[in-house]
């Protein structure tokens, strides 16, 4: 999981193939596929040996951790860095690993979990042709349906309009034409005073003084994506 979001960087950053970071994230997924169950467990049993929020506790009993209760987290993700990186992935593999994470896209709800769609929707940014036209379908079946579109919703956990629309240019953003402005409006009135956009939720009293460093860490990604979007819609002066 942790390399997921190390490669979400890396494609921001448009890292090639050659930079070592992409060399060595993409060998250790290859090497770290579960070949007996078709996916990569999203964390390992170690996790419960260090400070970590309690959705990522490991069931040795289920054998995964609380969030991976479905295959499209963090495996559809996977497959499109695998995509996105293809020269540094054996065919055969790859060619497997698509099909499966194309067959696991159409047969979930239409009202998919957040966090699965998310997953599928950057799988999807990597497909080309009728692939990518099938599975844009099926995700635009599903954005409305499972993001909040008011106030209300905006300040709890959940996903949001602008977490799937980054750009006025998004194929989603004609999907919420009426949400985007209010939320971008919502936004800029939730800056803090220390000049960041903050993460709604906590570790639950667990590891505290962890939390503390790790809420800084999520300020500062919460921050820099924020600016990124209102850059993409002109709403910095």
């Amino acid at each position: 999981m942790a390399t997921t979001v190390g490669l979400q960087y890396a494609k921001e950053l448009k890292l090639s193939s050659e930079h070592p970071l992409i060399q060595r994230a993409i060998t250790y997924l290859l090497n770290s596929f579960d070949y007996e169950k078709n996916v990569w467990p999203a964390v390992p049993e170690a996790v419960n040996l260090v400070p970590h929020a309690p959705w990522w506790n490991f069931d040795v009993e289920k054998g995964h951790c609380g969030v991976h209760a479905s295959w499209a987290n963090p495996n559809a993700e996977i497959t499109g860095y695998l995509r996105e990186y293809s020269e540094l992935v054996p065919n055969p593999f790859l060619n497997f690993i698509t099909e499966l994470a194309l067959k696991d896209l159409q047969e979930l709800p239409t009202k998919m979990e957040m966090h699965d769609f998310l997953c599928c929707l950057r799988l999807s940014e990597t497909l080309q042709g009728q692939q990518k036209e099938a599975a844009v379908k099926k995700l635009r079946k599903s954005a409305r349906e499972i993001t909040g579109l008011d106030e209300n919703a905006w300040q709890g956990y959940g996903l949001k309009p602008l977490q799937i629309v980054s750009s006025p240019d998004s194929v989603y953003a004609d999907l919420f034409k009426e949400e985007l402005p209010l939320q971008l409006d919502y936004e800029i009135t939730s800056l803090s005073e220390e000049g960041s956009w903050n993460p709604n939720w906590s570790w639950f009293g667990q590891y505290d003084e962890e939390w503390k460093m790790a809420e800084i860490d999520w300020k500062g990604h919460l921050t820099v994506r924020m600016l990124k979007t209102l850059k993409n819609f002109g709403r910095i002066e």
